[in-house]
C-alpha cells in the first residue's frame, strides 16, 4: 500500500460545470433503461434539449454493443427496437443517441440500455386490479402449492387491498427454474421486471412480496434476483412476507435461513431490505419480525394477515406491539426499516386471539423485548409552504420507543439524504437556511435497535438558500443523490459534491466504475471538513470494486459513520485529502490478493486492513515444501501430487512453487465449480511450458487455461457446445517469463487477462458454458494426454465466484 502524508489514529488535499452560455451544444437524453423478453419497445429520447432554444433537434440513434437488434426509425425521437432473442442469461444492448440543433453543434453522447432478461418460457402474471397505478405501491403475492408448484385458481383477492396497492398474483399457478434441484423460481422475477418496465418505466413505488406455505419459496426468490441480477432502484425489492412459508430449509416447513441472510444484505442504492413472518409454528429467524399468529393451524398466517389492513384491533400502534398490514407497503408503518440484528430476534411477538380479534402481545419478552417506533407525525410548515429568511421549527411528535430523530432534506421525496441534525429528542430549533429552494424535509425517528421510520416528506419553498449540490462536473448534470450520480455516470466522469451545514446521509457504491468523487475544494481544510458522506451504523459507506482499470478517485471529503469507512475490492482506488473514520475497527479494508488502495495525505482514524474475499471459493497457494497435498486456503478441496511434482519453496512468484516436468507431473484436485453456474475467474502464475501444454483443465472436459499448439499463446477451450470454438490470444506465455495469468466469464463473453491485460474476449455473447462436474487438473489436459503436460512452474491458482480483473 502507498501512504503518502498520511496522519493514520489506531491531509487534506475544483470547479462546477459552467453555467450555460450562448451557442451551447444541445443535451441528449436517451431516457431510461429498459427490460424486455421479446416484445418491441419504444426508446424514448424527447427529453433531449437545446439550452439556446435555437431551433428544432436532429436524432441519430445507433446500437454500440450487446446481440445485434433491429432498430426501426433511428432518425426519429422514439425509434422501434426489436428482434429480440432470449438465451439463458441477461443480455445487454447498448443504444447510443446523438442530437444536434438545426444541423449545427452536436451533443455529447448519451446511452441507454436495454436489458434482455432470460428465457421464461410460458410463464404468466396477473394484475388483479388494472389498470397499472404508478402512483401506487405493488403488492406480488405467491399462494400455496405442493412444496414444488403452486396451486392455480388462487389470487390475493382482498378489495381493501385493491384500492390501494396495485395487485400481481399467478392464477395459472407457478412452478420451479428449469433443472434446479432444489428448486429456485428466480425467472418470475424476469416476468415481473418486464412488466413493471412496461407499465411504469419511471417506477418510484415500493414493492412486496407476499408468499404463503409454498409460495414463500418464490417470494424470496424474486425479491433476491431482482435485486442482485437487476440491482434497479425502480423495481427493487424490500420488504418480504412469509405467511407460513413452508418446504425449504433444514426444518422441513419454513424458508431458508441462507435465503433470509441473502435477502437482507441485497439492499440497492441504501432501501434498505426486511422481513416479517407470520408463522403457525415456533420458527423464529434472526433479524426479522416474527409474529406467531396461530399455533398448528396452518391455514390462519394467511388469513390472518390479509385481513389485518381493515381489522381496527389489528392497526393499534399498542405500543409498539403490533404487526399485519400496519408495517406493509399500503399500512401507516409503511415507511418502517427494521434493523439488521444479525443472530438473533429483537422482535418477537404473539397474536392472542381469534382470527378476527385479539391483541398483539410479546412472545417472550425477556429474550426479545424489542418494541417497533411509531410512524412520525410532522409539525411544522404544511405541503406547499413558503418558508422565509427567518426560517421555520422542522419537527415532529414524538414517536413511541424512539430514541433519536433525524431532520432531513431531499432535492425530491425519493431520496432524502441531507442530514441537517440528530438530536435524542424532536427538533426544536428554527431552521434559517435550505440546501436548495424547493426543499422536501421529514423526520425519521429510531429506536435502541436501529429500526427507523419517517413521516412522508413535505415540500416547501425556501427563501434563504445556501446550496449544496451533487454534480456530475463532466455532463453538468445535478442529481438528487451521490448514487444517483454514480447510477447515471459514465466512466472517467467527475462527480462533486459541495460542503454545507447537510451531511450526505449514504452508503454510496462505485458499482464498478471508474470514477472521482471529490469536494468543491479538495486542498482546502474547512472545505473538506464541511463536504461530510455519513454511512449511518451500518455496512461501507464507500464501496468500489472491480472497476477495470483501478481509476477511482476519492478527493477532499470526510467519510464517516458505517461498519468500515472505505471498502475496496477488484480495484485499487486513490484515496486523496479525504478524513476517513468509521464506527468499526476499520477505516479502510481491502480484500485480500487485491492490490491496496493509494492513500495521499489523509487523516484516518482505525486500521487499514487486508480482509478475506468472501467470492474466493478455492486457492491453492503452491507453498508447500513437502508432501503430495496441496492444501486449498479456501474450501475443503485439497490436491494430490501425482507423478512427482517438485515443491521450489522459495522459486515462486509469491514465495514459492510447484514444478512439473511436462512427462507426467500434475495436481489433480476435488470438485470446485461448474463452468455452467454462472460468472466466475480463475487466475494463475506460470513461468515455462511450450505450445499446446496446458496450466488448468477440468477431468475429461475442457482446459481452462493453457498455451495453444503452435505458439505458445493464451488460450481457453472453456465453451458454451459443441457450436463454439476455444478463445485464442495472440499473446505468449511460453517464453520462460513470469506470467499472471487469467480467464474470466462474466454470463456473455470469455476473456483472457495475461499480466493485467485484457488480450482476448468474445465477439459476440455466448448463451452460457457448458456443464462440467469433474475435479481440476493442474499441469495437465482434461484426459490426460501426452504433450498436454507442463513443463514448468505454477504458482498461486484461485478462483472466484465472480468477474474479477487479473
Amino acid at each position: 500500500m502507498v501512504l503518502v502524508g498520511c496522519v493514520v489514529a489506531a491531509g487534506f488535499g475544483g470547479q462546477s460545470a459552467n453555467a450555460a452560455t450562448p451557442n451551447q451544444a444541445p443535451i441528449a437524453d436517451a431516457g431510461l433503461s429498459r427490460y424486455v423478453a421479446q416484445d418491441p419497445i419504444a426508446l424514448d429520447g424527447t427529453g433531449s434539449y437545446d439550452p439556446d432554444n435555437s431551433g428544432t433537434l436532429s436524432y441519430i440513434w445507433r446500437q454500440i454493443s450487446g446481440p445485434a437488434v433491429v432498430i426501426t426509425d433511428p432518425n426519429t425521437a422514439t425509434p422501434t427496437i426489436g428482434g429480440f432473442v432470449q438465451t439463458d442469461e441477461i443480455q445487454e444492448c447498448e443504444f447510443e443517441l446523438v442530437v444536434t440543433g438545426d444541423g449545427e453543434l452536436e451533443s455529447l453522447p448519451d446511452i441507454v440500455k436495454v436489458i434482455i432478461v432470460p428465457d421464461f418460457g410460458l410463464r404468466t402474471l396477473q394484475q388483479e386490479n388494472p389498470p397499472f397505478d404508478r402512483n401506487k405501491p405493488t403488492v406480488v403475492y405467491f399462494a400455496g402449492g405442493d412444496c414444488v408448484t403452486g396451486r392455480s385458481g388462487r389470487v390475493w383477492s382482498a378489495s381493501a387491498w385493491s384500492s390501494r396497492a396495485n395487485i400481481i398474483s399467478f392464477p395459472n399457478g407457478y412452478g420451479p427454474d428449469r433443472g434446479a434441484d432444489p428448486p429456485t423460481y428466480y425467472r418470475y422475477g424476469d416476468v415481473i421486471i418486464v412488466y413493471l418496465s412496461a407499465v411504469a418505466l419511471d417506477y418510484k413505488q415500493p414493492i412486496q412480496t407476499l408468499g404463503y406455505s409454498t409460495g414463500g419459496m418464490p417470494a424470496i426468490d424474486v425479491a433476491i434476483h431482482l435485486n442482485l441480477a437487476y440491482a434497479d432502484a425502480r423495481y427493487a425489492v424490500n420488504r418480504v412476507t412469509f405467511l407460513d412459508a413452508a418446504c425449504r430449509g433444514d426444518t422441513g416447513y419454513s424458508a431458508d435461513v441462507t435465503d433470509v441472510t441473502e435477502y437482507l444484505g441485497s439492499a440497492v442504492d441504501g432501501e434498505q431490505c426486511w422481513i416479517d413472518s407470520y408463522e403457525s409454528g415456533q420458527f423464529f429467524y434472526p433479524s426479522v419480525l416474527n409474529v406467531q399468529v396461530a399455533r398448528g393451524d396452518h391455514n390462519v398466517p394467511r388469513q390472518w394477515y390479509q385481513d389485518s389492513l381493515a381489522n381496527p384491533q389489528k392497526n393499534q400502534f399498542n405500543g409498539g406491539l403490533v404487526a399485519g398490514a400496519y408495517w406493509s407497503v399500503v399500512g401507516p408503518g409503511k415507511n418502517l426499516q427494521l434493523a439488521s440484528t444479525p443472530g438473533t430476534a429483537i422482535y418477537e411477538f404473539e397474536w392472542q386471539g381469534g382470527t378476527s380479534s385479539g391483541y398483539m402481545d410479546f412472545y417472550w419478552e425477556t429474550r426479545s423485548p424489542g418494541r417497533l417506533p411509531e410512524p412520525v407525525t410532522l409539525v411544522g410548515p404544511a405541503d406547499g409552504s413558503v418558508v422565509d429568511s427567518n426560517g421555520a421549527v422542522l419537527s415532529c411528535e414524538v414517536s413511541g420507543n424512539a430514541v433519536g430523530y433525524q431532520l432531513l432534506f431531499g432535492r425530491d421525496p425519493y431520496h432524502m439524504v441531507y442530514l441537517f441534525s440528530d438530536t435524542p429528542s424532536a427538533p426544536g430549533e428554527p431552521v434559517t437556511g435550505f440546501p436548495f429552494e424547493q426543499c422536501w424535509w421529514t423526520v425519521r425517528a429510531y429506536d435502541e435497535y436501529g429500526s427507523t421510520i419517517h413521516a412522508d416528506p413535505v415540500d416547501i419553498k425556501a427563501e434563504s438558500v445556501t446550496a449544496q449540490t451533487i454534480e456530475n462536473a463532466t455532463t453538468g448534470q445535478t442529481y438528487a443523490s451521490i448514487q444517483q450520480a454514480i447510477n447515471d455516470a459514465h466512466p472517467r466522469d467527475e462527480i462533486v459534491v459541495s460542503p454545507g451545514v447537510c451531511q450526505y446521509i449514504e452508503n454510496v457504491n462505485f458499482k464498478g466504475k471508474s470514477l472521482t468523487l471529490r469536494s468543491t475544494d479538495s486542498n482546502d481544510p474547512d472545505t473538506v471538513a464541511a463536504t461530510v458522506i455519513n454511512g449511518g451504523p451500518r455496512g461501507s459507506v464507500i464501496t468500489m470494486s472491480d472497476s477495470q482499470d483501478g481509476g477511482c478517485i476519492l478527493s477532499g471529503l470526510t467519510i464517516t459513520g458505517g461498519a468500515v469507512g472505505i471498502s475496496c475490492y477488484g480495484t485499487s482506488p486513490t484515496i486523496r485529502n479525504c478524513i476517513v473514520e468509521s464506527n468499526g475497527p476499520n477505516a479502510i479494508e481491502f480484500w485480500e490478493g487485491c492490490e491496496p488502495p493509494t492513500v495521499i495525505d489523509c487523516a484516518i482514524s482505525g486500521h487499514v486492513a487486508e480482509v478475506d474475499d468472501p467470492t474466493l471459493i478455492a486457492h491453492w497457494p503452491l507453498d508447500e515444501v513437502q508432501g503430495v497435498i496441496a492444501y486449498n486456503d479456501a474450501a475443503d478441496c485439497d490436491g494430490t501430487l501425482m507423478g512427482n511434482p517438485v515443491w521450489q519453496p522459495d522459486g515462486g512468484m509469491l514465495i514459492g512453487a510447484l514444478q512439473f516436468d511436462g512427462i507426467d507431473d500434475y495436481v489433480s484436485t476435488e470438485f470446485a465449480l461448474n463452468p455452467a453456474d454462472g460468472p466466475f475467474s480463475v487466475v494463475a502464475w506460470v513461468k515455462g511450458g511450450a505450445p499446446g501444454q496446458d496450466v488448468v483443465s477440468q477431468a475429461n472436459r475442457a482446459s481452462w487455461l493453457g498455451a495453444d499448439s503452435t505458439e505458445g499463446n493464451l488460450m481457453t477451450n472453456l465453451r458454451s457446445g459443441r457450436s463454439s470454438t476455444p478463445l485464442l490470444s495472440e499473446t505468449c506465455i511460453t517464453d520462460g517469463n513470469w506470467h499472471r495469468i487469467g480467464f474470466v466469464w462474466d454470463g456473455s463473453y470469455r476473456h483472457l487477462y495475461v499480466d493485467g491485460v485484457e488480450v482476448a474476449v468474445d465477439g459476440s455473447p455466448l448463451s452460457g458454458l457448458a456443464s462440467a462436474e469433474g475435479g481440476l487438473y493442474f499441469g495437465a489436459g482434461s484426459t490426460l494426454t501426452p504433450g498436454t503436460f507442463f513443463s514448468g512452474l505454477i504458482d498461486d491458482v484461485r478462483i472466484y465466484n465472480r468477474v474479477v480483473r487479473p
